[in-house]
């Protein structure tokens, strides 16, 4: 729940959630039009080197969206509803990790 809550930048608690939807579902609904339909924009501004933010939804590379959406999969892994559909939290860290390590190495080159 805590990916979801960090990259959408909403809380559980929040008045657009009520008893049929949940942030886990909203995620999935908006999910389905890609990662920068969920994540909030605000955690994508970069700054350029005079200072002024950019968050044009069309600069990002790849290899962004890729660990944007791989990291929101986790998240709906983690918050299913039954409990033995959940990803198991070790395994949820090895991904984490794997995810991070590709994100790194697609930096590089």
């Amino acid at each position: 729940m805590i990916l979801l809550e960090t990259f959408a930048r909403k809380r559980p608690t929040n008045s657009m959630f009520y008893v049929s939807l949940s942030l886990p579902k909203w995620v999935e609904q908006e999910f389905s039009d890609g990662a920068l339909h969920v994540v909030d924009g605000d955690l994508l501004m970069e700054n350029d080197s005079q200072g002024n933010s950019s968050s044009s939804r069309f600069e990002y590379s790849n290899s962004t969206l890729k660990c944007l959406s791989s990291i929101l999969e986790m998240g709906l892994l983690c918050t299913k509803e039954r409990p033995n559909e959940r990803i198991n939290m070790r395994d949820a860290v090895t991904k984490l990790e794997d995810i991070r390590s590709d994100y790194i190495e697609s930096l590089r080159t």
